[in-house]
């Protein structure tokens, strides 16, 4: 009976476990405090990266095109927005799946950003995991499957799905990160507790507060970087102190602050680190400058 011998343990219902989580990699001053968004999906499938053992090309095909239509589906829940400046876009997802005698498990990243004139204001990354137990193949199956570039224990249709809540959970987080709420499976093991940002906010404005030329620069650039991930528009104020600071790394910093927060009084501050002698200080304050110009155009008040 050599070919009805069960390898792996059979499917059972209600054992599958899927897990989302999403975080902000850029999000600009304007955009930290917004209750929810609306914006225009981008048009066409998404660009999936996936191996030739999870899916063959044409499933790929497919699946971007399902991926990209799931995306688009979620972005206009939050409400139609035909004319929007504002396009939400699904950068792209990658795929990784795997069985073995236990355990089938599905992992999908996506990445999204919301964009004015292809300039990037807001970029979010969604992870998605499906842990199920393995499905019964026989001895045949598996050695048949050695000969193979198509691992068929993996199932199109949840490699599909996987993406679907991966792409769904980042145009959430994209929108109405208030609402975005990772789900985990249970965990007991013990995790290092965060400091909230509003404290490293604080934290970060005392510092810039008091820093002076003669501090060392590794100091405030770090109370910069802090600044500008937990930071709001009205604290451009703490970074300008340091506009004229001897070390380029930290006019750098001043630079991307400003370019980040979107903060009244950062344009004309942002034409002259532009000048600066420094090309990473120049650089930076150009990144700024052309955010700004795009921003103002939306009519946003300019604040200098």
């Amino acid at each position: 009976m050599r070919g009805l011998a069960v390898l792996l343990i059979v499917l059972c219902a209600g054992c599958a476990e899927t897990s989302v989580r999403g975080r902000d990699i850029l999000r600009t001053g304007p955009f930290r405090d917004h209750p929810g968004l609306a914006a225009r999906p981008a048009d066409g499938p998404t660009k999936i990266d996936a191996g030739t053992n999870v899916l063959t090309d044409d499933e790929l095909t497919a699946a971007e095109r399902a991926v990209g239509a799931a995306f688009a589906a979620a972005v206009q829940q939050h409400g139609p927005a035909p004319d929007s400046a504002l396009q939400a876009r699904l950068v792209g997802c990658k795929l990784d799946a795997g069985s073995s005698r236990k355990s089938t498990v599905y992992r999908a990243r996506c990445r999204a950003a919301l964009a004015i004139d292809d300039e990037v204001f807001v970029m979010v990354e969604s992870r998605a995991e499906r842990r199920e137990r393995s499905r019964a193949i026989t001895r045949d199956e598996a050695e048949a499957l050695q000969q193979q570039v198509r691992d068929f224990t993996l199932e199109y249709e949840k490699s599909v799905e996987v993406m679907n809540e991966a792409a769904r959970f980042a145009a959430l987080r994209l929108l109405d990160p208030a609402r975005a709420v990772d789900r985990l499976p249970d965990d007991d093991r013990p995790h290092k507790p965060r400091i909230p940002d509003a404290e490293q906010r604080a934290r970060a404005q005392q510092q810039l507060s008091t820093f002076g030329p003669a501090d060392p620069w590794p100091d405030k650039l770090a109370a910069l970087s802090e600044l500008t991930r937990t930071g709001r528009p009205p604290d451009v104020t703490h970074c300008l102190r340091h506009e004229n600071d001897p070390t380029p790394r930290v006019r750098a910093g001043v630079g991307l602050c400003l370019a980040e927060l979107l903060g009244p009084g950062s344009e004309a501050a942002l034409e002259r680190l532009a000048r600066d002698p420094d090309p990473d200080v120049a650089r930076a304050a150009r990144l700024g400058l052309r955010r700004h110009k795009i921003w103002r155009a939306q009519g946003a008040p300019n604040g200098d």
